[in-house]
């Protein structure tokens, strides 16, 4: 019988990459502004740098890159009433001590790391928002009170003098 060398193989945990999706309301008008925000992290620590795209309904409709400790906010203006559902990702960024250096990626010198191949990406969970029209009597409203208020201002500054 001929046995084999033996060998060492040291399996390392993928690490916690975790993307978080907040908004500033959940229902609104159409022509509002909406502010997602979130964290981005790998084990607890900030990943700094990295574009975060926003998707309503599968679709991209903005993106920011994280601040240093991991944040971002990406604002969004309702353009059409409904509900819809909003996601975020961001690249799976590898991390640079964690992971077994394999074969380069085709093209290029860089290590792919096991367990995280190019083009992955961490998706946050998803958020859902209302959007409605505005009601007719507040669109009819607030031109007529900016009129009045102008009107009683120019009456103000004529009794004056």
């Amino acid at each position: 019988m001929v046995t084999s060398g033996t060998v060492t193989v040291e399996v390392l945990a993928v690490p916690g990459l975790t993307l978080t999706l907040g908004v500033d309301k959940d229902r609104g008008y159409v022509g509002e502004t909406f502010t997602f925000y979130g964290t981005y992290t790998m084990d607890g620590a900030p990943v700094p740098y990295v574009t975060v795209t926003l998707y309503k309904d599968g679709a991209p409709v903005g993106s920011a890159t994280t601040a240093p400790d991991g944040s971002y906010t990406i604002p969004w203006r309702a353009d059409a009433p409904g509900t819809f559902t909003f996601y975020a990702e961001a690249p799976a960024v590898p991390p640079p001590t964690v992971g077994t250096p394999v074969e380069p990626i085709p093209g290029t010198t860089e290590p792919a790391v096991l367990g995280l191949g190019r083009g992955a990406v961490v998706r946050s969970p998803a958020l859902r928002v209302r959007v409605g029209r505005a009601p007719a009597l507040l669109t009819a409203l607030v031109p007529a009170v900016g009129a009045v208020a102008s009107g009683l201002a120019l009456a103000l500054l004529a009794w004056r003098r």
